[in-house]
């Protein structure tokens, strides 16, 4: 088949053989008719439109990039051929009209549209999961049903004709439809392109198991047919498929299958896309193909809208289109204002772009339209614009502002007057129309094309896309009114429910509201309507329009619009959960509230009291401070988002604890004497590791003993113990031992106790006398290493390694009497010592003291003072080849183990690191199990294993321990560049990861630079990693960190080359003095 290289131009005649009137069962006499034959629309325009020139003066010139003032541009033949600064000179044969204070964009381009469609009333709405959803619903709504009563009056002819106003009208010149014919390729000049149609992947089946691709792609709806899917290069023909019109889990499967069909190209052009998670975005971003975002048409069905922001970002080509009448906006002007309504973070500028370039880049002919260049067709719009903004005018452009709309340089609309004369004194058929207010031209007879159909119809059928004032027989009903709320003025609020109101036509009997369902019914001659209304959480949209329903099939105002959008204030907490810490202080806590930023706390000194804000949290805790001992507190929480606060929680109170102080006597129900407890006796403290154990009598007259330990000068309350003797079990006052453990103390620290006694009435007596203790911890000497336990050394000056545990001083010597060593250093892990340079072993002693003064035995470590000869170690050779095709970033793994590594290359080297665990895997959006490829075992050494990582904007380079298979420990390779070399390591092994896997990891010591081994007769040294040392060396120097490594390189360099430099200036001078 011929392949087509660009897009069809619209012939200028279209030859249609047309049913004649009486073919459409008229309703109404024939004299009443007007025939519409074959010449009806051909011969539009003069024979010389196509050789004019003209020179639009002093404009602005607005493209999706850019835009510049005081701009000429010249068109001839067509074809746009110079672009400059207004000058007053005229070119010869060329038409100056001045357009002072006009502005110029390119057209749009409706990238979606079903234009046999366009004919239809808009059906009335109900929420669907998916299209296919909607779609097979669709019969059982009675607005279906009364517009497939009228299409019986609606040939193709009617039908293209229709579709292409609603496109002139609304500034659009090439629009792209998924039902086309022969007959409907060209028609009133508007553009469609080569291209290649299926309809979905489901095509009527919303079962995946029986989803047959093959079958899909071979009902294309283009007489078109050829290779466009099965090449699906650069260059191929534009295919066009709805995918994922939905957002249940079947559709959402849709682009999978495309997928797996390996059909997703740079010229495929998927429709809707309103199911696609990130990872679909970035598939489709990765294809280079396109997606048409069509957002009124999947709000009405499905009430959600597709997350543009994300496909912008990922730099998808996003164009925009309408959809069709029966579900789909007015036309592509009220499908921009409505993108910028329901998505309002999106800048005018992006809204601009995806109608024009965007639009022509998914089609294939942006290199002839979508922008005002030199050598592209003169497919424009010249407008009266209102804001500031440039962009913001394109988007809330009208039909009346249109002063004129050119297709390849030929008029199809503007205004009538005398400044345009120059082009639409080219038309051989148009009409002149009112368009609010504003006398417009028109290229063909579209009042002639509805008188025809309303005169077979028998009613006024309101078509919104063609916004003229129509001559008509039977009245239109007005455009109702939105009065409140907000004086119908677009509102945020944080109300979660809100009364629409308004007037309307003394005419109509309904008022529907997004073409709902339940109407508003209207009394005769009622003027006023109103409706209560729960908003949803963001932005809200309402479209309102008055019905006469006379005839059955309905008669429809044009629309007022609100738009509210609704800031929930966050929920209401839940009442607090309140503990005493201690006298002074009391703890609150409450289940978080998931649309909460943070929460005020509120605090009263009764239930029903007046409650203050005492303070806010982010979090769902609050410690209150400073408070009373033995005092009840009452509180409540509020939430706070960005949109306010809610109301207060339900209360919650507690009491702080008492202090120890002197006894507390009530009186006893039954009344008469009481007589307070006594003091418990023999209290003694214990001290253990981290704890003190109190011990003391208990006597069957108390009921329990309050424990207060000390705080600065107070004994604040701590803990209550009940008595182990029963009152009722015994007369006397026997006595039994008690005993109460305070853990969780800090060794070495002394802590003071008192108590009391308080019988069952609540009564305490005075407290004990103070007890003390101090807890310590057993002091146990764990190792001394020396030089990281290297085997020999010619240095004098050795690294020591120490570690004990609950120490506080440590004593060092080669003596193991320590005879000399009688000062004890603080205990340090790391330190050095010099020993004397003679040959033979050196033994480093260590002992350490604790805070109590008690001395741990003695541990040692040896090393030999001078040299030893080490033999060459066996190099093992490397794997050359391998089998299986591995690229940079690709994912392997071997068959007899579940490791999976990440491949590396860079010049001749080839690297691979192990993904930890399932985590880390899923922490890339790009990793896939189906994308491992699997390598023999005898071929993954092919690769150097590496364990060097540094995260994204972290310039420190870590070293990946292996714990126990999947928990690694990441150790900070703190050296500088040439410690970093002398150490073994490479930096060309160092893999790049991101913050989030870093973080995955536990942080273990850093690894410092140790002096490398001098071996006799052999040329390398064997190289110690040390993974417990400090991060300074000994001596205080300052480590540079190999972020530090290009810049210490480039020095090294720089010092090299002047060096070799100055050597080679002396080598001249030298032999010049010497001739």
């Amino acid at each position: 088949m011929e392949k087509f290289t660009h897009y069809l131009y619209m012939l200028i005649a279209v030859v249609v053989v047309v049913f004649l009137i009486n073919s459409f069962s008229p309703q109404k006499s024939e004299a009443n008719e007007i025939a519409l034959d074959s010449t009806f629309f051909t011969d539009l325009f003069d024979s010389t439109i196509g050789s004019s020139s003209f020179k639009l003066s002093n404009l602005t010139v607005v493209n999706p990039t850019g835009y510049s003032y005081n701009q000429d541009v010249l068109i001839s033949s067509a074809i746009i051929t110079s672009i400059q600064p207004h000058t007053a000179t005229v070119p010869d044969g060329y038409t100056d009209i001045d357009l002072t204070g006009y502005t110029v964009y390119p057209s749009l381009v409706n990238a979606h549209d079903h234009i046999n469609l366009n004919w239809m009333s808009h059906t009335r709405r109900f929420i669907k999961e998916s299209a296919q959803a909607w779609i097979s619903d669709l019969p059982n709504h009675a607005s279906y049903l009364s517009a497939q009563a009228e299409k019986a009056h609606f040939d193709t002819f009617y039908k293209n004709i229709l579709s292409a106003y609603k496109q002139i009208f609304s500034g659009v010149t090439a629009v792209d439809s998924f039902q086309t014919t022969n007959a409907n390729k060209v028609f009133i000049s508007v553009r469609q392109p080569n291209a290649y149609y299926t309809h979905s992947v489901y095509f009527n089946n919303h079962d995946p198991s029986g989803w047959d691709l093959a079958l899909a792609i071979a009902t294309v709806r283009d007489y078109y047919y050829g290779d466009a899917v099965a090449t699906g290069g650069v260059g191929a023909s534009p295919w066009f498929i709805h995918v994922e019109e939905g957002v249940d889990a079947v559709t959402k499967q849709e682009l999978d299958a495309l997928k797996d069909g390996d059909v997703l190209k740079p010229n495929t052009v998927l429709v809707h896309a309103l199911g696609f998670d990130d990872q679909d975005a970035l598939d489709v971003a990765s294809a280079g193909a396109s997606i048409v975002w069509v957002p009124y048409s999947v709000w009405f069905i499905t009430d959600a809208v597709a997350d543009i922001r994300t496909w912008l970002d990922d730099g998808i080509n996003v164009a925009m289109g309408t959809d069709s009448q029966s579900s789909g906006s007015v036309n592509m002007l009220n499908e921009l204002r409505f993108a910028k309504d329901i998505v309002p973070s999106l800048t005018y500028q992006e809204i601009m772009t995806m109608a024009t370039i965007n639009g022509a880049k998914a089609m294939q002919v942006n290199n002839t339209i979508g922008t005002i260049e030199v050598g592209k067709d003169a497919d424009m719009l010249i407008a009266r614009t209102s804001f500031s903004d440039p962009y913001e005018s394109f988007v809330k452009l009208a039909s009346e502002d249109i002063v004129l709309l050119l297709r390849n340089g030929r008029p199809l609309y503007g205004d009538s007057s005398a400044l345009m004369s120059p082009f639409y004194s080219h038309l051989n058929k148009s009409e002149t129309v009112t368009v609010n207010g504003v006398s417009k031209f028109i290229v063909g007879y579209p009042t002639t094309l509805i008188n025809n159909i309303n005169t077979h119809l028998g009613y006024n059928k309101n078509f919104e896309y063609m916004p003229y004032d129509k001559d008509v027989s039977i009245p239109a009903l007005s455009t109702p009114v939105i009065t409140s709320p907000n004086g119908g003025s677009d509102y945020s609020t944080t109300q979660p429910t809100i009364t629409l109101s308004g007037t309307v036509d003394s005419n109509a009997n309904n008022v529907l509201i997004n073409w709902s369902e339940t109407p508003i019914a209207l009394s005769g001659g009622q003027t006023t309507w109103s409706q209560d209304i729960a908003l949803s959480a963001g932005v809200n949209y309402f479209e309102v329009r008055a019905e006469k329903d006379d005839t059955g099939s309905g008669i429809y105002s044009n629309f007022d619009k609100l738009v509210i959008t609704y800031l929930p204030l966050p929920s209401v907490p839940s009442a607090p959960t309140v503990s005493a810490d201690s006298y002074s202080q009391i703890s609150i806590s409450w289940p978080s509230v998931s649309d909460a930023t943070s929460y005020y706390i509120y605090r009263s000194d009764s239930p029903s009291g007046t409650y203050s804000n005492i303070g806010f949290s982010s979090e769902a805790s609050f410690t209150d401070t400073g408070l009373s001992a033995g005092t009840t507190y009452n509180y409540k929480i509020s939430a706070v988002n960005s949109n306010g606060e809610s109301s207060q929680s339900t209360s919650a109170s507690a009491k702080t604890t008492i202090l120890a102080g002197k006894r507390i006597v009530q009186s006893s129900d039954s009344g008469g004497s009481v007589i307070s407890p006594l003091p418990p006796t023999n209290l003694s403290a214990v001290a253990g590791a981290g704890q003190v154990k109190l011990i003391w009598d208990a006597s069957s007259t108390v009921d329990q003993f309050y424990i207060f330990r000390r705080d600065g000068e107070e004994y604040p309350y701590l803990a209550s113990v009940t008595s182990t003797l029963s009152v009722a079990s015994s007369t006397s006052t026997s006595l039994a031992k008690m005993e109460y453990i305070d853990s969780g103390l800090e060794n070495g620290t002394s802590y003071s106790y008192l108590l009391s006694s308080v019988d069952a009435l609540g009564n305490m007596s005075d407290p004990t006398d103070a007890v003390s203790a101090t807890p310590t911890a057993p002091l146990i000497p764990v190792i001394i290493k020396i030089n990281n336990g290297q085997a020999n050394t010619t240095n004098t000056k050795l690294s020591l390694s120490i570690e004990a545990k609950n120490a506080s001083n440590m004593l060092l010597s080669e003596d193991k009497l320590f005879t000399n060593a009688t000062t004890w250093a603080p205990y340090v892990t790391s330190t050095s010592w010099i020993t004397e340079a003679s040959e033979g072993l050196k033994t480093i002693y260590v002992k350490f003291k604790n805070k109590l003064g008690e001395i741990s035995k003695i541990i040692s470590d040896d090393i030999f003072f001078g040299e030893i000869i080490v033999e060459k170690p066996k190099v093992i050779p490397k794997v050359t080849e391998i089998s299986v095709a591995v690229s940079e970033g690709d994912l392997v793994k071997t068959p007899d183990h579940y490791n999976v590594y990440v491949a590396k290359y860079i010049n001749d080297k080839r690297f691979r690191r192990v993904i930890a665990n399932p985590n880390v895997f899923n922490s890339y959006k790009h990793f896939s199990w189906k994308k491992i490829k699997m390598v023999p075992s005898n071929e993954i050494n092919y690769f150097e294993t590496s364990d060097l990582v540094r995260a994204i904007d972290d310039p420190r380079v870590y070293l990946l321990v292996d714990e126990d298979g999947d928990n690694f420990t990441k150790q900070w390779v703190n050296m500088t560049y040439e410690q970093f070399i002398t150490s073994g390591y490479d930096p060309d092994a160092i893999f790049v990861i991101n913050i989030k896997e870093r973080d995955v990891y536990t942080t273990g010591e850093d690894i410092l630079y140790v002096e490398p081994l001098i071996i006799k007769n052999e040329p390398t040294a064997t190289i110690t990693k040390d993974t417990n040392a400090s991060s300074t060396d000994n001596l205080g120097t300052a480590l540079v960190p190999l972020s530090n490594i290009l810049l210490d390189n480039y020095a090294s360099i720089f010092v090299s080359a002047i060096s070799i430099l100055i050597l080679g200036l002396s080598a001249l001078w030298l032999s010049s003095s010497t001739k």
